[in-house]
Protein backbone atom coordinates (compact mmCIF):
# COMPACT_ATOMS: atom_id res chain seq x y z
CA UNK A 1 0.00 0.00 0.00
CA UNK A 2 1.13 3.69 -0.68
CA UNK A 3 1.30 6.17 1.44
CA UNK A 4 -1.14 9.24 1.53
CA UNK A 5 0.82 11.49 0.92
CA UNK A 6 2.02 9.55 -2.54
CA UNK A 7 -1.69 8.97 -3.42
CA UNK A 8 -2.64 12.74 -3.24
CA UNK A 9 1.22 13.69 -5.15
CA UNK A 10 0.71 11.30 -8.01
CA UNK A 11 -3.25 12.92 -8.31
CA UNK A 12 -1.66 16.96 -8.55
CA UNK A 13 0.95 15.43 -10.48
CA UNK A 14 -1.32 13.61 -13.22
CA UNK A 15 -3.95 16.72 -12.87
CA UNK A 16 -1.07 19.12 -13.69
CA UNK A 17 -0.16 16.54 -16.87
CA UNK A 18 -3.69 16.86 -18.10
CA UNK A 19 -4.05 20.87 -17.79
CA UNK A 20 -0.48 20.94 -19.71
CA UNK A 21 -1.64 18.70 -22.24
CA UNK A 22 -5.18 20.64 -22.78
CA UNK A 23 -2.84 24.41 -22.62
CA UNK A 24 -0.49 22.67 -25.37
CA UNK A 25 -3.44 21.63 -27.76
CA UNK A 26 -5.17 25.09 -27.32
CA UNK A 27 -1.38 26.55 -27.82
CA UNK A 28 -1.24 24.51 -31.02
CA UNK A 29 -4.74 24.56 -32.33
CA UNK A 30 -4.32 28.86 -32.13
CA UNK A 31 -1.02 28.58 -33.82
CA UNK A 32 -2.67 26.11 -36.69
CA UNK A 33 -5.94 28.27 -36.59
CA UNK A 34 -3.86 31.57 -37.59
CA UNK A 35 -1.28 29.76 -39.94
CA UNK A 36 -4.67 28.94 -42.06
CA UNK A 37 -5.88 32.41 -41.58
CA UNK A 38 -2.74 33.67 -43.07
CA UNK A 39 -2.67 31.15 -45.92
CA UNK A 40 -6.24 31.82 -46.35
CA UNK A 41 -6.19 35.60 -46.43
CA UNK A 42 -3.04 34.83 -48.96
CA UNK A 43 -5.02 33.19 -51.55
CA UNK A 44 -8.09 35.39 -51.37
CA UNK A 45 -5.44 38.16 -51.65
CA UNK A 46 -3.79 36.29 -55.04
CA UNK A 47 -7.15 35.10 -56.29
CA UNK A 48 -8.84 39.21 -55.94
CA UNK A 49 -5.98 40.33 -57.50
CA UNK A 50 -5.57 38.05 -60.69
CA UNK A 51 -9.19 38.39 -61.38
CA UNK A 52 -8.61 42.74 -61.46
CA UNK A 53 -5.64 42.23 -63.85
CA UNK A 54 -7.47 39.09 -66.00
CA UNK A 55 -10.54 41.43 -66.38
CA UNK A 56 -8.51 44.93 -66.64
CA UNK A 57 -6.60 42.77 -69.62
CA UNK A 58 -9.91 41.76 -71.16
CA UNK A 59 -11.48 45.27 -71.20
CA UNK A 60 -8.32 46.32 -73.33
CA UNK A 61 -8.86 43.92 -75.76
CA UNK A 62 -12.22 43.85 -76.28
CA UNK A 63 -12.13 47.96 -76.49
CA UNK A 64 -9.60 47.78 -79.31
CA UNK A 65 -12.56 45.25 -81.50
CA UNK A 66 -15.35 47.25 -80.49
CA UNK A 67 -12.70 50.47 -82.01
CA UNK A 68 -11.83 48.07 -85.27
CA UNK A 69 -12.37 50.74 -88.24
CA UNK A 70 -14.32 47.04 -90.20
CA UNK A 71 -17.93 45.97 -89.33
CA UNK A 72 -18.40 42.58 -90.34
CA UNK A 73 -22.40 41.66 -91.97
CA UNK A 74 -22.91 39.40 -89.34
CA UNK A 75 -23.05 42.17 -86.62
CA UNK A 76 -26.14 43.46 -87.50
CA UNK A 77 -27.61 40.32 -88.88
CA UNK A 78 -30.15 40.18 -85.61
CA UNK A 79 -31.27 43.56 -86.00
CA UNK A 80 -35.25 43.99 -87.22
CA UNK A 81 -35.76 45.98 -90.45
CA UNK A 82 -38.58 48.38 -90.30
CA UNK A 83 -40.94 48.20 -93.90
CA UNK A 84 -40.06 51.35 -95.21
CA UNK A 85 -36.56 51.69 -94.54
CA UNK A 86 -34.35 53.08 -97.39
CA UNK A 87 -31.10 51.63 -98.27
CA UNK A 88 -29.42 54.83 -96.45
CA UNK A 89 -31.04 54.31 -93.47
CA UNK A 90 -30.60 50.58 -93.23
CA UNK A 91 -26.76 50.86 -93.80
CA UNK A 92 -27.13 53.75 -90.97
CA UNK A 93 -28.99 52.15 -88.49
CA UNK A 94 -27.06 48.50 -88.94
CA UNK A 95 -23.93 50.02 -87.98
CA UNK A 96 -25.04 51.75 -85.17
CA UNK A 97 -26.50 47.95 -84.30
CA UNK A 98 -23.03 46.43 -84.72
CA UNK A 99 -21.57 49.28 -82.76
CA UNK A 100 -23.72 49.02 -80.05
CA UNK A 101 -22.90 45.07 -79.45
CA UNK A 102 -19.46 46.00 -79.39
CA UNK A 103 -20.39 47.52 -76.30
CA UNK A 104 -22.48 45.09 -74.47
CA UNK A 105 -18.71 43.03 -73.95
CA UNK A 106 -17.51 46.22 -72.31
CA UNK A 107 -20.43 47.22 -70.11
CA UNK A 108 -20.10 43.50 -68.38
CA UNK A 109 -16.52 43.78 -68.15
CA UNK A 110 -16.87 47.02 -65.88
CA UNK A 111 -19.26 45.55 -63.94
CA UNK A 112 -16.88 42.65 -62.58
CA UNK A 113 -14.68 44.90 -62.49
CA UNK A 114 -16.64 47.10 -60.02
CA UNK A 115 -17.77 43.94 -57.89
CA UNK A 116 -14.95 42.60 -57.81
CA UNK A 117 -13.30 45.48 -56.51
CA UNK A 118 -15.60 45.94 -53.65
CA UNK A 119 -13.46 42.99 -52.08
CA UNK A 120 -10.43 44.16 -53.49
CA UNK A 121 -11.11 47.79 -51.29
CA UNK A 122 -10.98 45.69 -48.20
CA UNK A 123 -8.30 43.47 -48.92
CA UNK A 124 -6.03 44.90 -51.37
CA UNK A 125 -6.18 49.11 -51.61
CA UNK A 126 -8.54 51.19 -50.43
CA UNK A 127 -8.35 53.58 -53.41
CA UNK A 128 -8.36 50.78 -55.80
CA UNK A 129 -11.63 52.08 -58.06
CA UNK A 130 -10.01 54.88 -59.15
CA UNK A 131 -7.80 53.00 -60.77
CA UNK A 132 -10.72 51.69 -62.84
CA UNK A 133 -12.66 55.00 -63.50
CA UNK A 134 -10.51 56.01 -66.70
CA UNK A 135 -11.43 52.95 -68.06
CA UNK A 136 -15.53 53.84 -67.19
CA UNK A 137 -14.66 56.89 -68.57
CA UNK A 138 -13.10 55.76 -71.68
CA UNK A 139 -16.44 53.21 -71.98
CA UNK A 140 -18.74 56.49 -71.73
CA UNK A 141 -16.39 58.35 -73.99
CA UNK A 142 -17.38 55.89 -76.97
CA UNK A 143 -21.02 55.47 -76.13
CA UNK A 144 -21.97 58.98 -76.19
CA UNK A 145 -19.78 59.25 -79.65
CA UNK A 146 -21.77 56.21 -81.09
CA UNK A 147 -25.28 57.67 -79.99
CA UNK A 148 -24.20 61.41 -81.11
CA UNK A 149 -23.01 60.20 -84.30
CA UNK A 150 -25.33 57.52 -85.73
CA UNK A 151 -28.72 59.95 -84.77
CA UNK A 152 -26.96 62.64 -86.57
CA UNK A 153 -26.16 60.86 -89.41
CA UNK A 154 -29.86 58.71 -89.22
CA UNK A 155 -31.36 62.51 -88.77
CA UNK A 156 -29.64 63.88 -91.77
CA UNK A 157 -30.59 61.25 -93.81
CA UNK A 158 -34.64 61.24 -93.34
CA UNK A 159 -34.77 65.02 -93.75
CA UNK A 160 -32.86 64.31 -96.93
CA UNK A 161 -30.02 67.15 -95.72
CA UNK A 162 -26.50 66.39 -96.67
CA UNK A 163 -23.59 65.06 -94.43
CA UNK A 164 -22.43 67.80 -92.52
CA UNK A 165 -18.93 66.47 -91.54
CA UNK A 166 -18.22 69.40 -88.80
CA UNK A 167 -15.34 69.23 -86.81
CA UNK A 168 -17.65 67.53 -83.95
CA UNK A 169 -19.20 64.67 -86.35
CA UNK A 170 -15.31 63.94 -87.03
CA UNK A 171 -14.15 63.99 -83.09
CA UNK A 172 -16.86 61.24 -82.96
CA UNK A 173 -15.88 59.34 -86.04
CA UNK A 174 -12.59 59.34 -84.71
CA UNK A 175 -13.66 58.05 -81.03
CA UNK A 176 -15.87 55.33 -82.35
CA UNK A 177 -13.26 53.97 -85.80
CA UNK A 178 -10.07 54.94 -84.09
CA UNK A 179 -7.48 52.46 -83.86
CA UNK A 180 -3.57 52.67 -82.56
CA UNK A 181 -4.06 56.27 -81.18
CA UNK A 182 -4.31 58.78 -78.26
CA UNK A 183 -8.01 57.08 -76.78
CA UNK A 184 -6.04 52.98 -76.86
CA UNK A 185 -2.59 54.92 -75.41
CA UNK A 186 -5.37 55.81 -72.58
CA UNK A 187 -6.86 52.68 -72.22
CA UNK A 188 -3.81 50.80 -72.20
CA UNK A 189 -2.10 53.43 -69.28
CA UNK A 190 -5.08 52.73 -67.23
CA UNK A 191 -4.61 49.03 -68.08
CA UNK A 192 -0.81 48.84 -66.77
CA UNK A 193 -1.88 50.82 -63.84
CA UNK A 194 -4.66 47.94 -62.81
CA UNK A 195 -2.21 45.10 -63.92
CA UNK A 196 0.77 47.09 -62.36
CA UNK A 197 -1.23 47.55 -58.58
CA UNK A 198 -2.02 43.52 -58.67
CA UNK A 199 1.46 42.61 -59.15
CA UNK A 200 2.92 42.95 -55.94
CA UNK A 201 -0.37 40.39 -54.62
CA UNK A 202 0.83 37.85 -57.90
CA UNK A 203 3.98 36.74 -56.30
Amino acid sequence: MFAPWFIELVSVLSNVCVGISALAVTIISFVGLQQWRRELTGKTKFDVAHRMAVLANRYRDEYKKARNPFTFPGESSKREKGENETHNETDILDEYFARQGRLTPLQDILRQLYEISWEAEILLDKNINRAIVPLEDSFKKLYSSIQAYFFTRYELIRRNHDFNNDESMQNYYKVIYGYDDEISDEVEIATSAIVNKMKSYLK
